[in-house]
């Protein structure tokens, strides 16, 4: 019984192995998962530059996505997006640009990655537009340029539009510069020459510091005022102040042009400039305002080239210098190419030593340099006959004040006589 039963699950056994492979081999194998395949973004709302429109895309199997939509903005001919107001913005790869809508854009900007040592001012952007304004910050903390030229189309230079270009040398700002803003040079202190054209800017303000710290790394700053500048405006070599910074501009020379206009030199135009120690005025000036050299403590030496009578109304001497705080040390007076010296002119500037005046002169009104006790020398630049021809006025001098008369060589008989020796007045 037992030898049967064995048999029998042994024939089983052997009917059932062949099978087995079959069965494994019928198995589907798993399918592999899915991957979209989108087709094209569509619009389905459309967006602008300040609202959002919709795309989407799909899949064959039905499936779909979307994103968000903007559009660019939409520019008219003024260069101003007709949607948001978008004032149009460019570059050069150089200056970046925003336009103002009529025709004419600002400097907004430079670019960081550039290293331009010579900075010239297009008179137009890519966009065409006239170039107009330097922007607010729009080189502060250059550190590459060297030489800056502002042309005749920019009128204005906004505030701390060059705030600490710090290796700037040299700066030209054109004629058709009028408006400067706070601090628009403030700390460009490797400046050694400033070429002033403006011919005729609004005043600034007395806390704007335009050129605080003006060259103060180096041994000076020459300022050459051009030609056809009519005015020095107010306040614009005036530091910025503070008790704890010393923001005063290294200036130490101003020349104006030969054939300089100049006719004004506003109030406190270099007030604090105390390294400015000699200063030489065209003949065109006709009114200093007040205090305009106010706080000039190294000045020395001033040269004038036009003392108008008292009878001439708003000119440099309509008030005596000493109330303005404008010569009170000046110690070398050089005057020339004019013919008078009005009442009271020079009354009270007793730091003055030395006069030179020229043999043009032919009027020295009352007092003129009356309580002038310090001044002792006066160099005639002509003759003692023709000093005879000169009208004095009542107490024009001190009686401590000697005249010498030119002479280019040494007199034979003696007297009161003077030359140049290394362009200092000396006499024999």
């Amino acid at each position: 019984m037992h030898l049967t039963k064995k048999l029998f699950w042994l024939l089983t056994l052997l009917l059932i192995l062949p099978c087995l492979p079959a069965c494994e081999q019928q198995q589907p194998e798993p399918e592999a998962p899915h991957t979209h395949t989108f087709g094209v973004w569509e619009t389905v709302l459309e967006g602008t530059c300040v609202s959002k429109g919709k795309q989407t895309r799909s899949c064959a199997c039905g499936e779909t996505e979307e994103r968000p939509h903007l559009s660019d903005h939409s520019y008219a001919a003024s260069n101003i997006c007709t949607i948001c107001g978008d004032f149009k913005h460019c570059t050069d790869g150089i200056l970046n640009y925003t336009s103002n809508g009529d025709g004419t854009c600002y400097v907004s900007g430079h670019n960081t990655q550039r290293y331009e040592k010579v900075v010239e001012i297009p008179r137009t952007s890519p966009d065409g537009d006239l170039v107009t304004t330097i922007g607010q910050h729009a080189f502060e903390d250059n550190a590459n340029m060297e030489t800056l030229v502002i042309p005749d189309h920019v009128t204005e230079i906004a505030q701390y539009a060059f705030y600490n270009c710090s290796r700037l040398k040299n700066i030209t700002i054109g004629e058709g510069v009028t408006v400067i803003g706070k601090g628009a040079f403030e700390k460009c202190t490797a400046v050694t020459r400033l070429n002033w054209n403006a011919t005729a800017p609004y005043d600034a303000k007395d806390w704007n510091g335009i050129f605080s710290m003006l060259g103060q790394a180096g041994n000076g700053v020459t300022v050459r005022i051009g030609a056809n500048v009519t005015r020095i405006p107010a306040y614009l070599f005036y530091p910025t102040p503070s008790n704890e910074m010393d923001f005063t501009p290294n200036i130490t020379s101003v020349i104006f042009a030969d054939n300089s206009v100049c006719s004004t030199i506003g109030d406190y135009a270099f007030y604090g400039c105390k390294y400015l120690a000699t200063f030489s005025l065209p003949a065109s000036v006709t009114n200093i305002s007040y205090r305009a050299f106010g706080g000039c403590t190294a000045l020395r030496e001033l040269t004038v080239a036009a003392v108008y009578p008292d009878t001439l109304q708003d000119s440099i001497l309509t008030w005596p210098f000493w109330k303005y705080d404008v010569y009170m040390r000046v110690e070398t007076l050089i005057v020339t190419g004019n013919t008078a010296i009005c009442a009271d002119a020079f009354e009270g500037c007793n730091a003055i030593t030395t006069v030179v005046l020229a043999d043009s002169i032919t009027d020295i009104g009352n007092r003129a340099f009356y309580r002038c006790e310090n001044l002792t020398a006066v160099y005639y630049y002509g003759t003692e006959s023709a000093w005879q021809t000169v009208t004095l006025g009542e107490q024009a001098f001190e009686p401590t004040a000697v005249i010498y008369y030119y002479s280019e060589t040494q007199p034979a008989e003696g007297g009161n006589y003077w030359h140049y020796v290394d362009g200092v007045p000396t006499k024999w």
